[in-house]
């Protein structure tokens, strides 16, 4: 479905105060960034280990260009070798990013900048229905919040609550918490 996709920003929206680049191809990500006329407050990356593994140049150059890189564990060691989150975002931090956001599901999140780390623990839910959506609702909460906070760890303490949420659901779209929902977590 996105594989001939080009995403074309309108002249109305070229100037954002945060652009959040979505779990998408790398190519429609750069060619995002290369349409805004004047750089954001916040570059948000949400990606994953398919476009790690095949597209990494691109993804490169696509992290070079944010600010913030939200990834689990998993990624986070796919893309720096390591296992020790704190090494693994030094090296987040070097190729770009001045916040380094590792997901580490049941056990919640970790927030690095150059000179913080702040974890967050996660939040219990009464049942796991499906892990679908979480990281989604996630960063899409972190961008919302941060307009609203224009703080990170803020931010990142909503992010957690709506990850948690979305897994009481099926599906990536059904999942997707309301603020009501969120709250309740």
């Amino acid at each position: 479905v996105m594989a001939s996709f080009n995403p074309v920003i309108s002249e109305s929206n070229s100037t954002p105060d945060i652009l959040l680049l979505g779990n998408l191809h790398p190519e429609i990500q750069l060619k995002s960034i290369k349409q805004i006329k004047k750089k954001p407050e916040l570059i948000i990356l949400d990606t994953m280990n398919y476009w790690i593994e095949n597209f990494w140049d691109t993804l490169k150059e696509v992290i070079n260009n944010s600010d913030l890189i939200s990834i689990n564990d998993e990624e986070s060691e796919m893309i720096t070798g390591e296992k020790d989150l704190e090494k693994a975002a030094e090296i987040l931090h070097s190729m770009g990013p001045k916040f380094v956001i590792i997901k580490k599901a049941a056990d919640g999140a970790e927030l690095f900048n150059f000179d913080n780390k702040y974890k967050f623990n996660a939040y219990k839910v009464a049942k796991v229905v499906d892990p679908t959506g979480a990281g989604d609702a996630f960063v899409g909460a972190f961008a919302v919040a941060y307009v609203d906070t224009e703080d990170a760890v803020a931010a990142a303490l909503i992010a957690v609550r709506a990850g948690a949420a979305a897994v009481s659901s099926v599906g990536a779209q059904p999942s997707m918490p309301t603020w009501e929902q969120i709250d309740s977590v």
